[in-house]
């Protein structure tokens, strides 16, 4: 039985097969989307563009974690 696996083609050139994605959670990231969520209770909002939320966001390590958790997460 071949069981095929998803593959996605990032920036950088290389494939990053998607069901080996590994995408680590730590307490940084946690408070980014403690205060996205918060803005969006305030803001009566489920959907959003990221430069919106941009200004949440304390660190570029902070943007580029979140953008992997929306594109390997699901958020």
């Amino acid at each position: 039985m071949t069981v095929e696996k998803k593959t996605c083609v990032c920036q950088c050139g290389h494939k990053h097969i998607i069901s080996e994605r590994e995408i680590g959670l730590y307490t940084g990231m946690v408070s980014a989307l403690w205060r996205v969520y918060q803005w969006a209770l305030e803001k009566d909002r489920q959907e959003f563009t990221r430069s919106e939320i941009m200004r949440l966001f304390i660190n570029e390590i902070d943007t580029a974690r979140f953008g992997v958790w929306v594109l390997f997460g699901g958020l």
